[in-house]
């Protein structure tokens, strides 16, 4: 009585995967403001004012007569006004926005099976 028996069995199996992602952003903001008033006002009066009269009178007989009069006005007047406005603005502004995106996957499967029987019975009397 002579029995034999065989069995054989191979299973590989091989799973890959990758993945990748990368994200970039950048901003950059900048504002600039600048403002300048200036105001200048100047003013200058200046009156005179001067007068002067003088009378004089002589009578005298035989039908004689004398009379003498003066008068002397004099006004002086001088004004001055001056103004003076100064106005100034600026302004800046920037702005820089970016963005990147990468994204990557990589996936790679192998399955191997392999069997193998092999029965033999041999019965000898």
């Amino acid at each position: 009585h002579f029995h034999f028996h065989f069995h054989f069995h191979f299973h590989f199996h091989f799973h890959f995967h990758f993945s990748f992602s990368f994200s970039f952003s950048f901003s950059f903001s900048f504002s600039f403001s600048f403002s300048f008033s200036f105001s200048f006002s100047f003013s200058f009066s200046f009156s005179f004012s001067f007068s002067f009269s003088f009378s004089f009178s002589f009578s005298f007989s035989f039908s004689f007569s004398f009379s003498f009069s003066f008068s002397f006005s004099f006004s002086f007047s001088f004004s001055f006004s001056f103004s003076f406005s100064f106005s100034f603005s600026f302004s800046f502004s920037f702005s820089f926005s970016f963005s990147f995106s990468f994204s990557f996957s990589f996936s790679f499967s192998f399955s191997f099976s392999f069997s193998f029987f092999i029965f033999i019975f041999i019965f000898i009397f």
